[in-house]
């Protein structure tokens, strides 16, 4: 099967689909600096079989069984969002993270990399930031983090501001926010989306101001500070903000992170059976 980069592979019709990474599909595509995909799966299941001895008293729904004949008529929603990366004091990478209001339609109390739905007037500020209205993914993303966090992305460098104004007059070169992976919802998800998620390098210094409104506080951490967070039951993560942190924790540092592509794949039903509900089905 001749698979190309971020086509989507549905390899069951109830779950998560899988879509391939922009950096490699076959061997010929592979990129200098990408690790063995192998053993980065084997310690994401020695992580998984570590969360399970803290996370098995949670219950977990599994997908429905069975086809999917009818064809999903709903819309899906364009989205984007932003992982913003810098240096932290222990050596290891921090992520910027925020928590979700309770009030969100969608996600709500979880936390989650800065990001929302792709709206009409990115593509053209996309056209006014990188040239092309074909990087409006990438213009959302940059969009939701200033209003989200008040962070804007410029050529010079990651500033806090409330507004867009620093980007309009110094927008960052497009390569300088690489896409790191891309999320597919299934049909049985209640709000399908079509997400993409970016890298955003940053220096030490620069600190969020949440908005209040979707976001209720933020805050820097390392991937793995996350992960145990999450099997302490601190936080909810859904699962591709859960898969995605697993990734973005066996890198040892800002430059691994910004250099980081993967595939997204869908749970397998082990992971159904044993993770926390919230994290394959949102909870309101």
């Amino acid at each position: 099967m001749d698979v190309r980069a971020r086509d989507e592979i549905a390899s069951r019709p109830d779950r998560w689909r899988r879509v391939e990474a922009s950096a490699t599909v076959e061997g010929e595509l592979h990129e200098l600096g990408e690790r063995d995909g192998a053993a980065r799966l084997d310690r994401l299941a020695d992580r998984l079989h570590r969360s399970r001895c803290v996370a098995h008293h949670h219950s977990m729904r599994g997908s429905p069984a069975g086809r999917i004949d009818a064809v999903d008529a709903r819309a899906i929603r364009e989205a984007a969002s932003a992982i913003c990366v810098r240096d932290g004091r222990s050596g290891e990478p921090e992520v910027l993270v925020v928590q979700r209001s309770r009030e969100s339609r969608f996600l709500p109390g979880y936390v989650a990399f800065p990001g929302g739905a792709v709206e009409p007037g990115d593509d053209a500020r996309a056209a006014r930031w990188f040239g092309s209205a074909e990087e409006g993914h990438r213009a959302a993303a940059l969009r939701e983090l200033t209003e989200e966090v008040g962070l804007a992305v410029t050529s010079g460098g990651v500033v806090t501001s409330l507004g867009m104004t620093p980007i309009d007059e110094f927008p960052p070169e497009p390569g300088t926010i690489p896409e790191i992976c891309h999320w597919v919802a299934p049909p049985e998800v209640p709000v399908r989306f079509d997400a993409r998620f970016f890298a955003v390098s940053v220096d030490p210094g620069v600190e969020p101001v949440v908005d209040g409104l979707e976001v209720v506080t933020a805050w820097w951490a390392s991937p793995r500070a996350l992960l145990s967070g999450w099997t302490e039951g601190t936080h909810k993560l859904y699962w591709p903000t859960w898969f995605t942190v697993s990734e973005l924790a066996a890198c040892a540092s800002r430059q691994e992170v910004l250099g980081l592509r993967f595939a997204t794949r869908e749970p397998t039903a082990d992971e159904e059976q044993s993770m926390p509900r919230h994290v394959m089905e949102h909870e309101a």
